[in-house]
């Protein structure tokens, strides 16, 4: 009797949930920013300066460009591919600290690259500021809730 009656409560319990949608269904997780720990952005490759020194008072000269079979254009698009730790709030700007995971060729191949886990130790740490990554038009292209080994970098 005892059996019955729970398993009929578990039912309509059931029932209900399904009716009423989930809790974690329904909860609108915001979108992720520049700022969110765990976001990977992609940030549009600053090419090196020409052999020639810079301009004066130091402009920057014309990029590197080059041609043929596997060289970079002007018209080429690489990203470096960082992902974000943390973020400190400086006196008039936003520290970003954020794990380096190396250069892509293109934003698909960038989303493509947060799917998976590196293994071994943790690429390397760097630190740059909001509005670098706004100026350079830097993309989030993912998110993954950081695990402890990510966390303990910047502790």
């Amino acid at each position: 009797m005892l059996r019955r009656h729970l398993v009929q409560t578990a039912l309509c319990l059931i029932a209900g949930a399904h009716a009423a949608g989930c809790y974690a269904d329904s909860v609108k997780v915001p979108e992720p920013t520049l700022t969110t720990p765990g976001a990977f952005i992609a940030v549009p490759f600053e090419p090196p300066l020409t052999s020639g020194a810079a301009g004066a008072a130091g402009e920057a000269s014309e990029p590197v460009t080059t041609s043929g079979a596997g060289g970079a254009t002007s018209g080429d698009e690489f990203y470096s591919l960082i992902r974000v730790l943390a973020v400190l709030d400086v006196s008039n700007d936003l520290a970003i600290f954020h794990l380096q995971y190396g250069n892509v060729e293109s934003l698909d191949a960038a989303r493509e690259a947060t799917k998976s886990r590196p293994s071994g130790p943790p690429p390397p740490l760097g630190i740059t500021s909001l509005g670098r990554l706004e100026s350079r038009a830097a993309v989030v292209v993912g998110f993954r809730s950081l695990t402890e080994e990510e966390q303990e970098v910047i502790r």
